[in-house]
């Protein structure tokens, strides 16, 4: 007698048919397991995919506002500076911050 034989007359009925049961539904769970995996794999890179569009996007706006705000600036340096009749219009004055060493019109830290 071979070892399966021996084995499957050692074994109950019950036992058999549960292993029989279980062997022929493995191949299902190990394919909805499979299924399960590739979605969650293809969710996450259409979620990167959709944060990648949104950053671009964010920073496309920025951009503008960044661009918009130049043009304004550039446009106010442009009017004439306002005087009082009969006197020169001020030179803007530089001057030394007293705790850097920076020389500008009005540095952050002079503030």
């Amino acid at each position: 007698m071979s070892i399966f034989r021996r084995l499957a007359y050692s074994l109950g009925i019950k036992l058999r048919l549960l292993i029989l049961v279980l062997l022929a539904v493995a191949p299902l769970v190990a394919l909805i397991a499979w299924d399960v995996v590739d979605d969650r794999r293809t969710a996450i890179e259409q979620a990167g995919i959709a944060a990648l569009q949104s950053a671009r996007l964010a920073a496309s706006r920025q951009s503008d506002a960044l661009n918009e705000a130049i043009t304004l600036t550039e446009g106010m340096r442009s009017i004439p500076t306002i005087t009082v009749e009969g006197e020169t219009p001020a030179a803007p004055r530089s001057r030394t911050c007293r705790s850097c060493t920076l020389t500008s019109l009005r540095s952050a830290c002079c503030v």
